[in-house]
This record gives C-alpha cells, structure tokens and sequence, in this order.
C-alpha cells in the first residue's frame, strides 16, 4: 500500500477531436520518483494523454490536480514543475550549452546555471568539454535529442514528460536516455511518463508499464490487441486473412466485424495441455507454443504463442505451468467475459 500522495492526479479524462474520441480515462495517478511507461500504436492517445499532462492542450472534460492542487493551462503552481519533451523538439540555433541553459534563464533560475548545464550533459552521456560549444546544426539526430532531454533535466522537474524519446534515434542514444533517466531519478527525486512504440525498452526500466489503445488505457502488464475485420465461422469469429478457415483466436460476435479490434490481458489466457478439460463456457483454440520468458515485475511466465497468423501473449503461474515444450501444439483458452472490444 503507497503512503505517499500522488504527485499528479488525473480524474473522469475525456479528449475529443471534433466527433472521434482520442482519449478517456476515468482515473489515474502518477507517484513521485516512478517511471511509467505506455505503449501502444499511432492514434492510441499516447500523446493526447502528455500534451493535456504538460498543460499544453485543455481536456474536453476532467480534472488535473498536481502536488494537491488543481491545474489547468500553463498554470502558474506547476510552472517549472512540469516538462515535456516532445516527439519534434526545436533547438535554438545557438550552442549546445545555451540551449541547455535557456529553459532556467528565462524562468528567472540562473543559481549555478554553468554547473548545472554540465550536469545535465553528462546525464545524457554528452561530455561538456566536447559538446558544450558544438552548433547544434553539428549534431547527428541521436545527440539532438539528447541535448533536448539535457535541456529539461537542467530544470530539475518534479515531473518530465516524455514522447517517444527515442524515435528514430541511435541503439546508443537510446541507452543514453535510458540511463539518463535513471540517474535523474534518483539524484533529482524525478517521475517520468514515457510513451514509446518500444515495449521492450520500456519494459527494461519502468515502475509499470501501461498500453494506450483507442484512447484507452490498460494496466495490466501485457495486452493482446487484435485488429479487425472479422469473418464468422459458426458460433465464432475469426480475423480476416488468416492462414485457413479456423484458425487463429476465435471470439463471439464483435459489435462491428469491420472495425472493431479484440483486447484480452494476457493473464486472461490460460494453456493446457492438449486432452484436458476447459472450464465452461471458455472458449479454446489451438495453439503452438513459440517460446517462454520470465516476466520482470510479476513472479510467473510469459508465453509467445501462435494461433495461425496471429501471435498471442499468455502469462500464467510458474507454480501451474505444465512444461511444455516450445515447438509443441497445446491448448489456449480464455474467458470471454475477460475479451473487450474496443
């Protein structure tokens, strides 16, 4: 059970883009000192969801409340409290260390200004005696990028937002920032959300990590998202453009085959070996059984699947495991009242 307080509390979210709903949340909280993470594909509401954190964009509806105190745009009380690094950051056509410095010069937070610039270019893994006096025309995409994340880190927020860190950059960027984070954690007290296209660089260091689909967000820790169409196969339904008629996962009818995609946790998805019984009125498919994987914040198994031409994620209990082989043909199955459409 947490004791400390939420630094950001966010409540009945809604975002609207004319007629279509780009994100709703009924409820979420971001503690001091956590990273999390949300994953998730274009049009998700990943970035809805930072843009309205950062105070830059207004929710069609909802409630914002930061350190204990309600905030909306550009808000005063979280003024240098909250930052944001963006998909396309714009650097000042000036050197590396004034952009560092700018955010605190015009916030009027000028105190050791030119150690703290060099404290947060070592934090991006930038040396100042290399980078400090570098036009940033210079800079290859992955040190762009870096030295935009070493100019909110100079801030010292409680809160740093982050979107999609590291698209198109470097493998070693991409370390960089990860590491970056990190130390900014724990030498400056930092939270971070990070949305990213990368589950797995997510997952390698973040508290939690949420998935953002249709303007949804999931806790649990793996997701399933199935896009449509669907084609009926007699009580069932299948995904179109499957390898054959039967197979991949079934579902009961969705709402709307044409558009609608199915979501199941992965800890919805049990495997059983082939013969044994199913629970009633589960539904069960074939499966081959892909490979198997520890999962890094939960003590049991992540499974890859194959049904067909669909790839699933099952997560279930070492202590219920039935070792089976990777390679081998079992069975999966689900509860569907557990399967949204969304």
């Amino acid at each position: 059970v947490r004791m400390t307080p939420p630094l950001y509390e966010i409540r009945n979210l809604l975002h609207r883009y004319g007629e279509r709903t780009g994100l709703e949340e009924d409820g979420l909280d971001l503690y001091p000192e956590t990273i999390t993470g949300i994953a998730g594909p274009n049009g998700s509401g990943k970035s809805t969801l930072i843009n309205i954190l950062a105070l830059i964009v207004k929710p069609t509806r909802g409630t914002l409340a930061f350190m204990g105190r309600n905030v909306s745009l550009f808000s005063v009380h979280a003024r240098g409290q909250i930052a944001a690094l963006t998909q396309d950051p714009a650097l000042l056509k000036r050197n590396v260390a004034a952009n560092v410095a700018y955010g605190p010069w015009v916030l009027n937070d000028r105190e050791n200004l030119d150690r703290r610039v060099t404290e947060s270019l070592d934090a991006v893994g930038l040396d100042p005696a290399v980078f400090a006096g570098r036009n940033v025309r210079a800079l290859s995409g992955g040190e762009a990028r870096r030295v935009a994340l070493a100019a909110r880190l100079v801030l010292k927020p409680k809160l740093l937002l982050l979107d999609e860190p590291t698209a198109h950059v470097d493998e070693h960027s991409s370390a960089m920032i990860r590491q970056a984070v990190l130390q900014a954690r724990q030498r400056w007290k930092t939270a971070f959300l990070i949305s990213s296209h990368d589950r797995e660089w997510l997952d390698s260091f973040s508290d939690q990590t949420l998935t953002a689909f249709h303007g949804r967000l999931f806790r649990e820790e793996r997701v399933n998202i199935l896009p449509g169409p669907w084609k009926q196969d007699g009580d069932l339904w299948f995904r179109t453009g499957e390898s054959g008629p039967g197979t991949g996962m079934p579902v009961p009818a969705p709402p709307d085959p044409e558009r609608d995609a199915a979501v199941l946790p992965a800890s919805a998805l049990r495997v059983v070996a082939s013969g044994e019984p199913v629970p009633e009125p589960w539904i069960s498919f074939p499966v081959v059984l892909a490979g198997t994987g520890l999962s890094r914040t939960r003590d049991c198994l992540l499974l890859a699947l194959e049904a067909g031409d669909t790839r699933l994620v099952a997560m279930v209990g070492e202590e219920t495991w039935k070792n089976i082989l990777p390679g081998q043909t079992c069975v999966a199955c689900y509860d569907p009242s557990r399967l949204m459409f969304r």
